[in-house]
């Protein structure tokens, strides 16, 4: 990478320093009128990440739990075992993780943009606004704040997504070592969070197309990656009697709440088997029992399931965001319109800069524009075959900020509101 200039550490440390008022304040509001009660899956987090710090292992009460990523609750306990189980210190560990994600859009979006400029200061500066407005989008994401106080593995995968997609374009003098550190990023980020992937086989495709020694680095991130996931992989097949379980044992009941004949696009709660069908099965038996039910139902009416799969690809990209949030009339973004449209809106506006940033793709490397498209079809993919949970494509989206607000300037530069001679990105190559 070329030279650093002079503007960074400042900008960056600025950035910070308002991520972590905005996090800071945002957290005292929320907690001071909803408390800090974890709900659903986020109870369950904390729960887990208890027990691992008590060294009872990944349970719950007496039982093993297997469709529950382990990488976030073990994170957690790290912690835990120093301090003790804390909803407080969850909060605190979330705001850290969440300066980190600015920190690293910041960084991610001057990566992207300098690699693809020639050295010189004039550059530099062009640059600088962009990032600027990358960490802005980054600082005040409302999803992001809706997170905070919540055991939420998204806190955790965010900032590794990012280090995982800087590790994949950075020119590394040893492709054996940029292979091994991608690799290690990514067995971390499948620990957090199962769904990820579908975006792992992309890597190779950013690697093919760049010219990056596909072969070398993809054997090092295999053989480190593998290395990494093999020890809770072990457990898993230990603790299950003898199944092979790497992450964790619930696509069968996300398939099936997105895939039965209540379903058209939109979670249904339908993740469960009548009683004559689930008796005498273990918890993994039953989650692939969930899977061939699902599965049925397709192979009854293909002509049904293409029509499903349709509306889940219209609805996959909605900006609307799930109202998860939303336990018991608890609108935790200001009030009820703020809450329900402030997100949206943000949402909209990112995939608006996301449509600018089409039109002067080809401006950038070519590893980076297969970086762009993979990161828009991995969560595409994943809510097409399961359902269209918008959450699922939250962390991708975040990943896409650097190319959102590179559209976003794109768009005012063409609209003639930048005069021509203060245009910062009308000469980029």
């Amino acid at each position: 990478m070329k030279s650093i200039p002079r503007f960074f550490k400042s900008d960056l440390t600025r950035w910070c320093v308002l991520a972590v008022v905005i996090r800071c304040a945002y957290c005292w509001w929320v907690i001071a009128r909803f408390g800090l009660q974890q709900t659903s899956d986020f109870a369950y987090m904390f729960r887990l990440a208890g027990s691992l710090a008590s060294g009872d292992g990944f349970v719950l009460g007496s039982d093993r739990i297997f469709n529950q990523s382990v990488g976030y609750p073990a994170f957690l306990a790290l912690f835990f075992r120093a301090a003790g189980p804390s909803q407080g210190l969850v909060v605190g560990i979330n705001i850290v993780l969440g300066v980190l994600a600015v920190a690293g859009t910041y960084v991610l979006t001057y990566y992207l943009v300098r690699s693809a400029t020639p050295a010189g200061d004039a550059f530099d500066e062009r640059i600088r606004p962009l990032a600027s407005t990358a960490a802005g989008i980054a600082t005040f994401y409302p999803d992001t704040l809706l997170y905070l106080p919540f055991a939420s593995a998204e806190n955790l995968l965010i900032p590794l997504t990012l280090a995982l997609v800087w590790s994949v374009l950075a020119a590394w003098r040893s492709p054996w070592v940029g292979g091994a550190v991608t690799g290690a990023l990514s067995a971390a980020v499948l620990s957090v969070k199962a769904n990820a992937i579908l975006l792992c086989p992309f890597i190779c495709l950013v690697w093919a197309v760049g010219r990056r020694h596909l072969v070398t680095r993809t054997a090092a991130a295999v053989l480190v990656g593998t290395l990494c996931l093999l020890p809770w992989t072990y457990l898993n097949y230990r603790d299950s009697g003898g199944y092979i379980v790497p992450f964790a044992a619930i696509a069968g009941e996300v398939f099936l709440d997105g895939t039965n004949p209540l379903a058209k696009g939109r979670p249904t709660k339908v993740i469960d088997l009548p009683d004559g069908e689930k008796a005498g099965l273990n918890k993994i038996e039953l989650d692939r029992a969930k899977l061939r039910k699902a599965i049925g139902y397709i192979k009854a009416d293909p002509v049904w399931y293409a029509k499903l799969v349709v509306r889940k690809a219209v609805l996959s990209w909605s900006p609307v965001r799930d109202y998860m949030y939303e336990n018991e009339g608890q609108y935790r973004f200001f009030g009820f319109i703020p809450s329900r449209w402030v997100p949206t809106l943000f949402n909209a506006l990112l995939f608006v800069g996301l449509a600018g940033s089409m039109v002067n793709i080809r401006r950038l490397e070519p590893e980076s524009r297969v970086l762009w498209c993979s990161l828009l079809a991995a969560p595409w993919m994943l809510q097409v075959v399961f359902v269209a949970y918008s959450r699922y494509r939250f962390p991708f989206l975040y990943c896409m900020i650097p190319y959102a607000a590179w559209g976003c300037w794109c768009i005012v530069a063409s609209t003639g509101v930048v005069r021509p001679r203060n245009r910062r990105f009308g000469d980029l190559p």
